[in-house]
Formats: structure tokens, sequence, C-alpha cells
């Protein structure tokens, strides 16, 4: 139940309870504990002070013992029950001052004091004082406990690293995100340096110089128990109230919100993508029809002129043995030498059959472009996995046909139930990433034959399979563990965002509820393996 007090009228008075004393006492006290410095309440019975004191706020309470009775411990017990915090003065006459009142519960734990009677008014107020001292010094005390359960609270709940250093970067304070993100424990933490543990190596000196010179929030490389990096935000703040000069440093894991940018941006990408491929399709599919057309006339035409050819063939056969025709003849031949005509004969349908292929290869990759790049439902819908390593393929086919042979075995598979556009980038990251593999084998090893890219599909249950493999360079095994970590990479600066795979990765485990696996073998190659669930298990 919530007390009722007016804070106002009693901020600067003492509520003082007598539950209950004898006349004489009672008198003796309404004499020394007057307004406006104590408002004194009077019970005729304990159960009426006990009601009071679970009601109202109050300081001391004043209890005297009936004479004989022995009973006085059971009271207070009751009292305290009541109200743990309120203060009890227990008013005896001095010659019982003894064991039963010395054995009562709480007066070796400062909440129960002792006056003797007679008392004298300087006694009294200075027992009541001591008691109201005591309560506001225990209040004080649980007011303290409770902050720090609550500071200890958010320490344990943070999402974030919360440390405490000195200004020698030594740690004394290690809360279990710290313990998470940076994967040691309380215990290891403490005491070491904090730089050693958590900054990489080329930032330590950046935050040192921060502790020295001036706090701030900056964006660093941060460094976990097994040496992999990440990138993270640190917040440096004094902290005041201590012997010497303590920090506090706040981390936060950058990691996810990095690799949503970068999805972003690649989603913006693949959008600016779609719309221009959009346009180029409208603008470029009306040439390609009229040359497509065109071609098809011109190879018709060189059919029919085949015939005129051969009749021309037999009238010169016949003239040329006529005496009178011959320096026509003659003139014939040399025309026909100056035009070539033997090798358009020969050459001329070849040449615009490969027009006519090289328009069609134009209009399939507009297609493929458009199909690749087209923008998601807000729902998933049904997605043709063959169709879509097809549209894949034949964009980068620039980027493998310098390295590498391309081999499809597509089997029956049902639709995926999914976001097209993110699997259409899951795919082309793991066949860029085959093709950049092959071409670093090739760099290394420039005698080595061709490589190839092979591309399966199959079904699987309730699942599509795909598989992208490789005869590039393999993983090696020491790095196998952290390919999927965004931001990693063996490339050279600026060849490589370290993207690729942790994009396809968060496309095919997290968005599709998939699994990506590989086996690969260094100097061989390596194989992703990609399994969909057809039945569109799919996060938003």
């Amino acid at each position: 139940m919530e007390k009722s007090v007016d804070t106002q009228w009693l901020s600067a008075r003492q509520v003082v309870l007598l539950a209950p004393v004898g006349s004489e006492i009672r008198s003796q006290i309404a004499q020394i504990l007057r307004l406006p410095r104590y408002v004194l309440m009077t019970t005729d019975d304990l159960a009426s002070a006990l009601l009071y004191l679970v009601e109202q706020k109050v300081e001391v309470v004043v209890f005297e013992p009936e004479p004989g009775k022995t009973r006085s411990p059971a009271t207070v017990a009751r009292l305290r029950e009541a109200d743990a915090s309120a203060q009890i003065l227990v008013v005896a006459p001095r010659a019982s001052l003894g064991p039963t009142l010395m054995a009562i519960e709480g007066r070796s734990e400062g909440t129960v004091d002792v006056l003797g009677a007679p008392f004298s008014a300087p006694e009294l107020l200075r027992a009541v004082e001591r008691s109201r001292e005591l309560r506001y010094l225990q209040r004080a005390e649980e007011r303290g406990r409770r902050a720090e359960a609550r500071v200890g609270a958010v320490m344990q709940s943070a999402p974030n690293a919360i440390v405490s250093i000195d200004e020698a970067g030594v740690v004394h304070d290690w809360n279990p995100a710290a313990a998470r993100i940076f994967g040691w424990s309380a215990a290891e933490a403490v005491g070491a340096r904090f730089w050693d543990l958590a900054i990489a190596q080329g930032h330590q000196g950046l935050v040192r110089e921060r502790l020295a010179h001036g706090l701030a929030r900056a964006e660093i490389a941060c460094r976990r128990r097994d040496g992999s990096e990440f990138p993270g935000v640190i917040s440096l703040s004094a902290v005041a109230g201590f012997q010497r000069p303590m920090y506090c440093a706040i981390v936060e894991d950058i990691t996810e919100s990095r690799r949503l940018e970068v999805e972003l941006r690649h989603a913006q990408k693949l959008e600016a993508v779609g719309r221009l491929a959009s346009g180029l399709a409208h603008e470029i599919n009306t040439p390609c029809q009229f040359m497509g057309t065109n071609a098809e006339f011109l190879g018709e035409a060189l059919e029919d002129l085949e015939g005129l050819f051969m009749a021309h063939d037999r009238l010169r056969a016949e003239a040329a043995a006529v005496e009178s025709l011959a320096a026509v003849v003659s003139e014939v031949d040399a025309a026909a030498e100056r035009a070539d005509l033997a090798f358009l004969r020969a050459n001329g349908p070849a040449a615009v059959a490969s027009i006519a292929e090289g328009v069609e290869r134009v209009s399939r990759i507009v297609a493929a472009m458009k199909d690749f790049a087209k923008p998601d439902l807000r729902d998933a819908t049904p997605f043709d996995v063959n169709h879509a390593l097809a549209s894949t393929l034949t964009i980068i086919t620039h980027q493998t046909c310098g390295v590498a042979e391309v081999r499809t075995e597509f089997g029956e598979v049902p639709s995926v139930l999914g976001h097209g556009s993110d699997l259409n980038q899951a795919f082309l990251q793991l066949l860029l990433n085959a093709a950049d593999a092959i071409a670093d084998r090739r760099r290394h090893q420039p005698e080595a034959a061709r490589g190839v890219i092979t591309v399966r599909t199959r079904a699987d249950g309730e699942a599509v399979v795909v598989e992208i493999g490789d005869t590039g360079t393999g993983i090696p095994e020491g790095i196998r563990q952290r390919i999927f970590e965004p931001f990693f990479t063996t490339r050279e600066v600026g060849s490589g965002t370290g993207q690729g795979l942790p994009i396809a990765r968060a496309v095919v485990v997290d968005k599709h509820k998939g699994t990506i696996t590989f086996d690969t073998e260094v100097g061989v190659g390596t194989t992703f393996r990609v399994r969909l669930p057809v039945d569109g298990a799919v996060s938003a």
C-alpha cells in the first residue's frame, strides 16, 4: 500500500508516533516534542499503531512496554514489519533496561534505540534526533543501493560494450556486451589495457590520442579475441567522482549497419541499372528489329541471287566459245574480279547470318539486363532459378569469356518463392567470385589452361540446389572461416569491397532461410552450394 503524505506540510516536520505509551510518558513527551518542529500522533492500542504505520509516513515510533510484560521483542518485531524504515524508540524504566530490551532484534542494526525513564528534555530530543538521523542515513544508503543496482542493470543489459578505463587505458569494468563483442571475459579484461584487447593495431594510437587530448566520437577498426577486425564507433567521456581520472568507453559494433548500407547501395545501383536498361531496351529494340529484318532480307536476296549467278556462269561459258564475244567476256571477267564476286558469293551469306546473330545477341543481353534488374514486388513471387542463372551468365559474359569456359547443367527444378532481384544479386556475386578466382590463378600461373566455371541445378526434396564451381585458386584453410565476414577481403585495396560473399549469404540464409556451403581445395578450385526452400520461407 502506498502511503499518503503531504510532503510540503511535512518538509520541515518530524512525525513521531506514540504506539502506545502510558499517560505519564505521553504527557511528558507532549510537553517536549511540539509544533512546529514535531508532529505528535498518539494511538490507544498496538493495532491502531500498526495500521497508522502502514498508511502514513512516520520517522520515529515511541513504544513503552507494559510493566511486567516480556513481549517487548515480539511487539517491536510487529512494528518493524508494519514499516521497516521507521526508527523505534523503546522507553522503559532505567531499572528495566536489562536483558529483555537489549535482546530486541534490530537494536544492533540501528533501527531500535532505548531511552530510560524518567528522562530529561535534552535526553528525549537527542534520542529522537538520533533516530531521525539514522532513518535518513538508511534512506540515503537504500537510495544509493537502488541507484547502483539501476546502473548495474543498465551495464548488464546494454547492447553496446561499456568499459570503464583509467588514463593509462587499464580496464576497470567490462560489461557482458563487451565480452560478447570482443570475446574476452570480464575476468580476462579487467587489469589489461583496453586498446590491446579491443582496438585494431592501426587505430590504437588514435584512441590513445583522443583519450589524452580530446574526447570525441570516432569510427575505428576494432578487434576480436580471434584477431578478426570489424568496424565500430567509440564514444569516450570523462567520469567524475573518482580520486583519479576515469573514463567511460562505449563501443558500438556497426558491422550490420555497414552491411545494410552496402546492400542498399547495391540495390540502388540495380534499380538505376533497371531504369537504364528499360530505356535502352526501348531505344535499342527498334534499330535491332529493322537491322534483323534487313539482315533477313539480305539473306533471302543472296539466296535468290545465287540462281542468277549460276545462270551468269552458264551464259559466260557459252559466250566464251563465240569469238566475236571474247572481248565482252574479258570485260565481264575483269569486272567480276574487281568486285571480288567469287568471294562475295562464298562469304556473303555467312556475313549476313553473322549480322543476324549479333542483333539477336544484343536483344538477348538487353532482355537479360531488364530481367536481372527488374525491381522486386513487396511480396515474394515465384522465381525461375534456371532462367535467372542464364540471364546472369549472359550479363557477365564479358568477364568470363576471357578467363573461363562456362558449362551449364540445368536440371528440372520447381520455382522458388522469393525475391528475384536479391537472388539474382546473390548468383551474380558467386559467379563473379568464381571468375575472379580463375583470373587470380592465371595471373600467378600464366601457363595454366583456360579455367572452367560449372553451374548446376537440381531438385532436392522441397528445395532447389544450385552449385557454382570453378577451377580457381581454392580457399586457403586459414581464411575459410572468415570468407562470409563483412568487409573481409584478400584482394588489394581498391580491387574488392569484401561484400560479395557476405551479401550472397545474407540473401540466401537471412532473407530466404536457405543454406550456403562450399567445398574447396587449394590449387584445384571451389564449389559453392546454395540450397533454397521452395515453400517461400522468406523474411522481409
